[in-house]
Formats: structure tokens, sequence, C-alpha cells
């Protein structure tokens, strides 16, 4: 029996003849080489984003490991008195500009910061909640969360005017936390510094909006202590 042999050239062409008789055959045929390379493109872009997610989630893990290093390192030893105050802020502010930028950031700076007013030193505090604030937006939980702690210091450090522009800050804000108190606070700083009418405007929007908030009691107390400031200046 004969060998049967297959003429390459042949075959091919019968398969170009037949990819000629439907129209999308037709159109395969002839941009074959452009749609190979469409092919090779489209490969290349879903490998390059596999790529990409890949080394983004290497980034994102690699910022962890930053921020949990320092935390049980640097902070921890700072806690423990093993690092005084000035070696403890060096290695703060040593972190990478990646790890800054990470969500993971704010907490360890809120963290800090709390360790650094245990040991007495709120002006370094300051520091940090500063650079932390810098790095948020006005309208977020964040932001309102950071705000309170950092008003809270500038009134402890003598800053009321600080703290005054920080609370009247996160009034504007997208969310509200704990607004009662932001106003509150505002009478009580304003009170402090002798404005009694901003003083009043203050507590008695505590009064009218928060009625079943212990700090209206609070507030309706401070309004009869302007109420005689003015009496006795007249």
């Amino acid at each position: 029996m004969a060998e049967t042999t297959i003429d390459n050239n042949s075959v091919e062409h019968e398969v170009e003849e037949t990819l000629e008789k439907t129209n999308l055959g037709h159109m395969i045929n002839e941009n074959k080489n452009l749609i190979l390379t469409l092919g090779a493109i489209l490969l290349a872009v879903i490998v390059g984003v596999s790529i990409y997610k890949s080394q983004a989630k290497k980034s994102l893990d690699a910022e962890l490991q930053t921020l949990y290093k320092f935390r049980s390192g640097a902070l921890a030893d700072f806690q423990q008195k093993k690092i005084n105050s000035d070696a403890f802020v060096k290695k703060f502010n040593a972190l990478d500009a990646k790890a800054q930028a990470n969500a993971g950031y704010i907490g360890l700076a809120v963290a800090s910061a709390d360790a650094l007013i245990s040991q007495n030193d709120t002006t370094t505090a300051i520091a940090i909640l500063e650079g932390a604030l810098e790095k948020l937006n006005a309208n977020s939980y964040s932001f309102q969360l950071v705000s309170h702690q950092l008003a809270t210091l500038y009134e402890d450090a003598g800053r009321a005017d600080d703290a005054i522009a920080t609370l009247e800050k996160m009034i504007t804000g997208k969310y509200k936390i704990l607004l009662s108190k932001v106003y509150f606070d505002l009478g009580r700083l304003y009170l402090a510094k002798g404005d009694l009418n901003k003083a009043k405007n203050n507590f008695e929007y505590v009064v009218n909006g928060f009625s079943k908030d212990k700090l209206s009691d609070y507030s309706k107390l401070y309004l009869q202590e302007i109420e005689k400031r003015a009496k006795s200046s007249n």
C-alpha cells in the first residue's frame, strides 16, 4: 500500500480557500496579521494588569509590615520606657512616604500621640496629630476623631484659639461626630476668653438641639453663669 503524503502548501491553500467562503473567515484571513498583533497586545495587557495587581498587593503588604514593625518595636519600646521621647519621634518621622500614605498610619499616629501624652510630652503629641490631620480629608470620620483629640490637647496647652479653630472646622465637615460636645467645648472656650455672646450662642445650640443630652444640663448652668456676668457688668 502506497504511503500517503501531505503537502503542507496544499493544506494551507485549502484552509485559506475555506476561510474565504464566509464573511467572518474572509475578515480573519485578510487581517490575520492584525488579529494576531491585537491578540498579542491583549495578552500583554492581561499579563501586565496581573503583574501590577501582584506588585500592588506586595507593596501594600510591605507598608502594613512597616507599620506593624514600628508598633511592635519603637512604640512598644517607648511605652515601656526603653527609649526616650527624642529617639521615639526620630523613628516615627523616619517612616517612609508609602507607609505614611497607608490608612493604618493614622491609627499609628493617634497611638503614638497617646503614648507621648502618657509621658507628659504634649507638645510632640500635638505635632504628630497635626501631621496626621494634614493627610486626612476634612469630610471623613478620621478627620473628626483626630480633630477632637487635637482640640483637647490645644486647650490643655493653653492654645485656646487653635482649639476653637479646630472645633469650628469640624462643624463644617460632612460627618458630625459628638456634635453636642463640639458646641459645648466651643461655649467653654469662648467663655474662658470672655466672649459672652459667642459662648451663649454655643451653649444655647446645645440646649435647643440636644435637649436629652447630659451636656444640655451643663450648658444651662453655664448660661446661668453668663447671665450673672452680663448683669454684673451693667
